[in-house]
């Protein structure tokens, strides 16, 4: 359990930490949180 949800963790925030140079706002445009 923790294992995976530490991966979906590191995933999710790999994704943000790319997509936010991209993008003016950290968090994106289409992004609730």
């Amino acid at each position: 359990m923790k294992t995976g949800n530490l991966q979906i963790l590191v995933s999710w925030t790999s994704t943000k930490a790319i997509r936010s140079p991209d993008l003016s706002h950290p968090l994106g445009p289409d992004k609730p949180f």
